[in-house]
């Protein structure tokens, strides 16, 4: 008997980091950032605008909505710089990056009480009255938001979680991953097709706002299991 074949249709939304050789830290995950005893900087904004001086000088301006730790002063519309990733370790700014977009960003502006940041290279520094920084990568986090999920990391193995309650998880970083994965089954209906399948090959997808699938199993209408797998996550 011929074993039926399964292609698997999934819909990836993938954040990429672009980071230099010369430039891999291991950073804090989002939460530990209002925990941890150096100078921070932790907020949900709005991007307003970006601005690209040169490849490796871009800015991005950003209307604060909530602060979450504030050890500057920091006011409600802000400035920060970052570059293309190609060398230094600039934080990277991508094509990602752009109005309208909703991020949480976590920063750290001292490491064991020496500040942190690159000089400022601003073009528009005589007619711009702003509060401004550029960030190292290494001590910043920014989490997207995308179709009410946070992705990023969030906290150890979570990368990914739901908006409505990541928020009221954030002062104790209690994440869990038995919560990921049940708002990961909720994300909608499957579809199966084609349905029969003349040749036992069939396309599964469904409008998953998350990452990764990690099993599929088949049954038959009697109820014996025709087809199992994993996938890694």
């Amino acid at each position: 008997m011929k074993k039926p074949k399964l292609y698997l249709s999934l819909y990836l939304i993938i954040i990429c980091t672009e980071i230099s050789d010369a430039c891999q830290c291991e950073r804090l995950y989002f939460c530990e950032y209002l925990k941890d005893p150096d100078k921070k900087v932790v907020f949900e904004a709005t991007v307003d605008n970006v601005k690209e001086y040169s490849p490796n000088n871009r800015a991005v301006y950003l209307r604060i909505n909530k602060i979450y730790r504030n050890d500057v002063g920091m006011p409600d519309y802000i400035k920060i710089y970052g570059g293309n990733g190609a060398g230094e370790c600039k934080l990277f700014i991508g094509q990602n990056i752009k109005p309208g977009v909703r991020l949480f960003i976590a920063m750290g502006l001292e490491y064991n009480g020496e500040p942190l940041g690159f000089g400022i290279d601003n073009p528009e520094a005589l007619s711009e009255e702003i509060w401004e920084f550029a960030p190292f990568h290494c001590f910043t986090v920014i989490l997207p938001v995308d179709n009410n999920i946070i992705f990023g990391p969030v906290a150890p193995e979570i990368y990914e979680y739901p908006l409505n309650v990541f928020e009221s998880k954030l002062e104790n970083c209690d994440y869990s991953l038995e919560e990921m994965y049940q708002a990961r089954c909720n994300g909608g209906d499957f579809i199966v097709y084609p349905n029969p399948s003349e040749d036992g090959i069939i396309t599964i997808g469904n409008n998953y706002n998350y990452s990764s699938i990690s099993n599929v199993k088949i049954y038959s209408s009697d109820g014996r299991l025709m087809f199992s797998k994993d996938f890694i996550a």
